[in-house]
């Protein structure tokens, strides 16, 4: 839940202590912080800087909520999905550092990165399955609440689908994490330190990416690991680490559907955070 630091000495004509008592409402994805007190006149059009710290906290998938902005419903799992479980539930017999790779080939086996090449090419055997795709999961697809069951049972999505699809299966396998968004130019494409190939298809390297979603584990001694599971990359050795610092994977917490801030008209700082 966000932590409130309080504000610094001004000029406001308001008690600092009054300040310093936000109102918020934390429903365990949303925290909205409100200051009730801070009235701005003509007399006094400004007040202090606001500063609020956003500890990053897992988000629970449950069944009958979405995410990612509403792109995906997690709905009642369809045989794929439960056989997917039952897989990554075994995963659990392995040391809890090498489960965020491990969930994460196992997704990738079975659901693919929807690039509009790889729709092309499923259009030449399976021309049904090659327009849902594009339709609700392709690279261009707007579609909301599409439920994780056909996600999976299609197997194709792009970074919000993969992402969710993700964090569920992590769960299955004991591990808690979150859902994390960049905006445009948030991410630049990079030459990966693992293998030195582009991070990314859709542009040059050095160039910025359009808004992105991407997961972090969090180990059980605190630890938060970087997923992305669209370029199957995680930060679980130096290499991963490494790329995941020179994209500047930056989360926006104005797109994420993690932190919401209304602070009355007055004067604030918002912050953009990384761990890496």
């Amino acid at each position: 839940m966000p932590q409130y630091e309080g504000v610094p000495t001004s000029e406001a004509d308001l008690p600092m202590e009054t300040v310093r008592q936000p109102e918020i409402n934390f429903d365990g994805q949303v925290a909205e912080v409100s200051y009730p007190n801070l009235n701005l006149t003509e007399h006094n059009p400004t007040s202090p800087e606001v500063t609020v710290t956003i500890e990053k906290q897992p988000t629970k998938i449950v069944e009958g909520e979405t995410y990612c902005n509403g792109a995906v419903l997690v709905d009642t799992e369809s045989e794929s999905m439960r056989s997917l479980a039952t897989q990554e539930e075994a995963l659990k017999e392995l040391p809890e550092a090498q489960r965020p790779g491990a969930v994460l080939k196992l997704l990738r086996e079975n659901v693919h990165y929807a690039y509009n090449d790889v729709i092309d090419a499923i259009a030449q055997t399976n021309p049904d399955l090659a327009a849902w795709v594009a339709k609700n999961t392709g690279v261009d697809s707007h579609v909301f609440k599409l439920p994780l069951s056909q996600i999976i049972d299609k197997g194709y999505g792009v970074c919000r689908h993969l992402s969710v699809a993700y964090l569920w299966l992590a769960q299955k396998a004991g591990l808690e994490g979150t859902l994390l968004t960049s905006d445009y130019r948030g991410i630049t494409n990079v030459e990966r330190r693992d293998n030195g190939k582009q991070l990314f298809k859709s542009v040059a390297v050095g160039e910025p990416l359009i808004p992105h979603a991407w997961t972090e584990v969090r180990l059980s001694n605190g630890e938060w690991v970087p997923v992305d599971p669209s370029v199957m990359l995680v930060g679980d050795t130096e290499e991963g680490m490494q790329t995941f610092q020179e994209a500047g994977y930056n989360a926006n917490l104005s797109m994420g559907d993690r932190f919401r801030s209304y602070p009355k008209r007055c004067t604030h700082s918002k912050k953009i955070y990384t761990d890496y």
